[in-house]
Parts: structure tokens; C-alpha cells; sequence
């Protein structure tokens, strides 16, 4: 859960089962169309990540060019939560490593729910 008075609830999620995958992989959560004008003054991100398979995973969430979240390399489910002050519009959530599960693939899933406070 998160704040309900003046914010705004923006959630991604990524999914993968694939024998390949380039990295980084990068998700932006925008919020600046429907701030309708808005100034963001601080956000607040939680993130659930779970690596499904043997092979490790990292995860990071960057805000306003400063990177707010590293998992560090993750072979288990997890939760991880934020909150930070700043005005961007936009919260970038990266997979920058992906190991090889024991049956071969890359298998990994995360969802993540962004809310930006604003005045």
C-alpha cells in the first residue's frame, strides 16, 4: 500500500521464461501524463522481484538519475521498498544480470507500483 492524498499509483511488471535475453532490460514507469501538470515532490516504490528458476538475478529501480533500489544478484523471491524526494516524472526499473537456470532458460518475474506525491 502507499499514500492516497495527493498521489498518483502507476504500477509495471515484467515477466520472462526465454532460452535468451539481452541486458540491460528496462521498464520506465511514466507518471507525466496524468499528473495533468502537477509538481511531484517525493516517490515512494515497492517492488516484489523473484528470480524462478536456479540462476541469480539483479534488480534496481533509478529515480531522478540516482539509482534507489539494488537488489545485489537475487536467487530468491523478495520485496523491496523506497521512498525518496525528488520531481521526475519517471522511475526506471532495470534487470542488469540474468543468470542461466538449471534448465537452460532465463526465468524471472517483478512487479513494481510507483507512487508519486505531488502538490
Amino acid at each position: 500500500t502507499g499514500p492516497t492524498e495527493n498521489s498518483l499509483r502507476v504500477g509495471a511488471s515484467d515477466n520472462q521464461s526465454t532460452p535468451s535475453l539481452a541486458l540491460p532490460r528496462d521498464t520506465v514507469i511514466d507518471a507525466s501524463g496524468a499528473l495533468a501538470g502537477r509538481t511531484v515532490t517525493s516517490v515512494r516504490v515497492t517492488m516484489n522481484y523473484n528470480p524462478a528458476d536456479t540462476g541469480g538475478e539483479r534488480f534496481t529501480v533509478t529515480y531522478n538519475g540516482s539509482t534507489i533500489i539494488d537488489t545485489g544478484v537475487v536467487t530468491s523471491p523478495g520485496q523491496a521498498v523506497a521512498e525518496v524526494s525528488g520531481s521526475s516524472t519517471q522511475v526506471i526499473i532495470s534487470v542488469l544480470e540474468s543468470s542461466e537456470g538449471e534448465n537452460g532458460g532465463f526465468n524471472y518475474n517483478w512487479d513494481a507500483t510507483a507512487f508519486f506525491i505531488y502538490e
